[in-house]
């Protein structure tokens, strides 16, 4: 899946169209299936981790999503500096871009 990822590059010093007080400012990690990035909220003034995901490779079936939903769930039951709460994850169709988001998280 990672050949689907656009450059990070791209997300750098933007917003995403779903998200538009969400500037990605930094690049964090890229994985198998997203980028992950260190955001600003200009609507909340905080910072967050923002994930990614090209739409190829979000979850296409109900029972896919709902396992992508119960893995943020589960992380959100977790207490550690490393791991971030996951807040409106997206499924619907993109409407610009090839790399919309799945998953918005608050920093730790």
């Amino acid at each position: 899946m990672r050949s689907n990822l656009p450059k990070a590059e791209l997300f750098l010093g933007k917003s995403i169209s779903r998200f538009p007080n969400h500037v990605m400012r930094k690049h964090i990690d890229s994985g198998n299936n997203g980028h992950l990035f260190h955001a600003f909220d200009a609507s909340t003034h905080s910072e967050l981790a923002f994930k990614i995901v090209p739409v190829d490779n979000l979850p296409r079936n109900s029972d896919d999503q709902y396992a992508y939903l119960n893995e943020a769930k589960k992380a959100n039951l977790l207490v550690h500096p490393a791991v971030v709460r996951g807040h409106d994850p997206n499924f619907r169709p993109p409407c610009e871009t090839r790399g919309e988001p799945a998953m918005k998280a608050q920093r730790s």
